[in-house]
Formats: structure tokens, C-alpha cells, sequence
């Protein structure tokens, strides 16, 4: 062997075990939800990772080439029928036909042919499991691949999401920031967000988390942990939230906010030419 192969092929494998295999999975028929870490999938396979991700908007850029994409598009029929139950319903409400429409997107996308093959591929390897946290049917992904997972949540994450894994909570002290309350809080608010987040409390621990358990046992199968197991057992949490926007309040370490973290650099303004005054 000649030393200028020797060289290309100690390059290669130096190079190559830097790179990780990464699968991200952003199951959200929401244009926001996908944009805000996208420029995380773009940049990881910028640098030479080879990322796979399930996504319900494909960034299809040709440049991209260590970026395989499992378009997930026909989602937003789903969701766009479903949800047109929840105009001008009570929040409450609201809330139970958005776990719904979630429940209902996440059978016919584990359902999908690409998704199934990506399943049942017994070769199939990855390093690292990237995941919308607000969607438990997805978490089984990084125990079938046998590797760690990091959980993304594209907006200011409510207590029901946090105390999954054992953050600090309080109903009063942080209600949800679906109520859209401020730091001061009249003593009729208060009772409104104890009452609020019970009944989500109630309608996740016996509806919604069981119905995405069943999906969990038929398509990955009955001998996986359960998703309360899988959910405390996330490494990292990123949250498209920053510091200076909400009150003070304790985070754990592996709670890392990323606010801000899809804007791209801005571009100069136009030039203008002002004449002169009259």
C-alpha cells in the first residue's frame, strides 16, 4: 500500500469518528414548531454528522447532502380537521382536541411506509435521538436505537412537560403559560391556575398518556419501558425560551434555553438617498 493511500485512509477514519449519526424528529404539523430548529439539523449536517430527520416540513436543499429528510407533510390535514373543533372553544377544551389531533397524527405517522422501514431496519444505527419532548409516542425511537436522546420543545415549556423528568414545579408559583398571567396574579387567577393545571394534570396521567402508550406497545412493541420511564431518562431539554422573558425560577442543569436559536444573521438595510428638504 503506498503512503499517499495509507495517508487518504487514516484521513478517512479520523474523520469519521468524529461524525455521529443523528436522527431528529419533529412530528408537529406547525411551520413554527419545525422552523425553530431547523438551523440545528442544518448545521450538524453542515458539519459532516449524518442526520436523518422526520419532519413535517423538508428543508429539500440540494446542498445538504448528509441530510436525509422522511416527509411527514400530509400531517397538516389531520391537524387542520381537527383542530377547526377547537375555534372559539374554552381553553380547557381547546387543550383536549390539541392532545386529540396529536394522538390521531402520531398513529398514521408511525403508520407512514419510510417510517415503518426506518423501524423494522435491523441495521439501521444512530448515535443520537433529537425529539419534540411534547410528543411521548416518539420517545421509544431512542430505545430502539439503543442511544441517548435530546428532548426540543419549540416554545416556553409548561409544568406538566418539566415535571416529567423531575423539575421543580408549582402551580401557583409558575402557572401554565397557557393562561397568559403576569407576575401579579389576583387571588382569583390563582385559584384559576390550580383548577387549570389539575385537570390537564388529570387528563394527561389518564387519557392522553395511556392512548399514547397503546400507540407506543402495537408499533414498537409491549417489552419497551414505559413512557414515563422514557420521558425521566432524557438527557438534555432545549427550550426556545429566554431568561429575561419569564420570572425567576429554577431550572436544572440539563434545562438549557435556546431563544433565538433559529435566527439567521441579519442582512443590511437598503440603502435610501434623502434629498433635500424643502
Amino acid at each position: 500500500m503506498s503512503k499517499l493511500v495509507l495517508v487518504v485512509l487514516l484521513l478517512f477514519i479520523i474523520t469519521c469518528s468524529h461524525c455521529a449519526r443523528i436522527l431528529g424528529i419533529i412530528p408537529s404539523p406547525s411551520y413554527s414548531h419545525q422552523t425553530t430548529f431547523q438551523p440545528l439539523f442544518r448545521e450538524l449536517s453542515l458539519r459532516g454528522h449524518q442526520v436523518t430527520t422526520l419532519t413535517t416540513e423538508p428543508i429539500n436543499d440540494p446542498e445538504l447532502v448528509n441530510l436525509t429528510e422522511i416527509d411527514l407533510h400530509f400531517s397538516y390535514d389531520v391537524w387542520k380537521a381537527i383542530l377547526s373543533e377547537a375555534i372559539g372553544a374554552n381553553i380547557i377544551k381547546s387543550v383536549f382536541v390539541l392532545l386529540e389531533a396529536v394522538q390521531e397524527i402520531s398513529r398514521l405517522q408511525l403508520e407512514h411506509p419510510q417510517v415503518q422501514d426506518l423501524l423494522r431496519n435491523k441495521t439501521a444505527m444512530f448515535d443520537l435521538v433529537i425529539l419534540e419532548y411534547t410528543i411521548p409516542a416518539m420517545m421509544p425511537f431512542a430505545q430502539r436505537f439503543n442511544c441517548p436522546f435530546i428532548g426540543i420543545v419549540p416554545m416556553d415549556p409548561s409544568g406538566i412537560i418539566l415535571q416529567l423528568f423531575g423539575h421543580p414545579t408549582h402551580k401557583v408559583l409558575y402557572p401554565d403559560n397557557m393562561l397568559s398571567f403576569t407576575d401579579h396574579q389576583t387571588f382569583f387567577e390563582l385559584i384559576q391556575s390550580v383548577i387549570f393545571t389539575s385537570i390537564i394534570e388529570f387528563h394527561y396521567t389518564y387519557y392522553f398518556y395511556p392512548n399514547q402508550q397503546k400507540l407506543v406497545n402495537w408499533y414498537f412493541g409491549e417489552n419497551y419501558p414505559s413512557l414515563e420511564e422514557l420521558a425521566a431518562n432524557v438527557s438534555l431539554l432545549f427550550i426556545n425560551s429566554y431568561t429575561v422573558f419569564h420570572k425567576v425560577r429554577p431550572l436544572l442543569p440539563n434545562v438549557i434555553p435556546v431563544g433565538g436559536v433559529h435566527r439567521r444573521p441579519s442582512k443590511p438595510l437598503p440603502k435610501v438617498t434623502v434629498g433635500p428638504s424643502t
